[in-house]
């Protein structure tokens, strides 16, 4: 686990000083505004976040796999998943995925997410058979049982198109044809606020 950190660091340093170092002048010209009002130093340190997040991504991929062979047996990173799904069990994904993009203010009126309830009602869908595909962010099967698990891992503030592409892709594991994962979960590495209570 060491050396996957080791290499994270090294990936990062790497694109910011030598594959894609933050051009000083480039910014000025396409940020004129921004570049007059904010000091060179912040954007440097905004550039470099904004790297290692994104390499920190991958590496929290990689460390998930190793904790999983370690205690599981087998998994792989960014697995292909190919399938069919019944065409009306895709339409009732799209619908229930988008009565969280239009809420209503009024407590009363909204809806609120019910995972068993949501799979119930799009396992009711039928039709032909849609070929499909989803990308599985870690993908793991335990050598003993024979179960297989599917995560998406992402980071723990993510915004809500994240949030919706990650259950839209955890509905099709659970509805492609031939079945190819017993249980798919959002995970979330840590928590930033310390307290299950505190995160929101």
């Amino acid at each position: 686990m060491l050396s996957i950190i080791s290499s994270m660091i090294d990936r990062v340093m790497n694109k910011v000083l030598a594959e894609d170092p933050l051009s000083i002048e480039g910014f000025h010209t396409q940020r004129r505004v921004y570049s007059a009002l904010v000091p060179n130093v912040i954007f440097k340190g905004s550039y470099f976040e904004q790297s290692f997040i994104s390499v920190f991504s991958e590496a929290l991929r990689d460390l998930a796999a190793v904790a999983a062979r370690e205690s599981i047996g087998h998994c792989e990173t960014k697995k292909t998943v190919f399938g069919v799904i019944r065409r009306n069990r895709l339409v009732r994904i799209s619908e229930v995925l988008n009565r969280f993009e239009h809420q209503t203010q009024s407590k009363e009126q909204r809806h609120w997410p019910d995972w068993d309830a949501e799979l119930a009602y799009i396992l009711e869908g039928k039709g032909e058979k849609i070929s499909t595909k989803v990308i599985v962010d870690v993908y793991a099967e335990n050598s003993e049982t024979g179960e297989r698990l599917a995560f998406e891992l992402k980071a723990p503030l993510p915004n809500s198109d994240i949030t919706k592409v990650s259950k839209e892709k955890l509905f099709k594991l659970y509805y492609i044809e031939p079945s190819m994962i017993d249980h798919a979960y959002y995970a979330l590495p840590y928590n930033p606020y310390n307290k299950r209570e505190n995160y929101n």
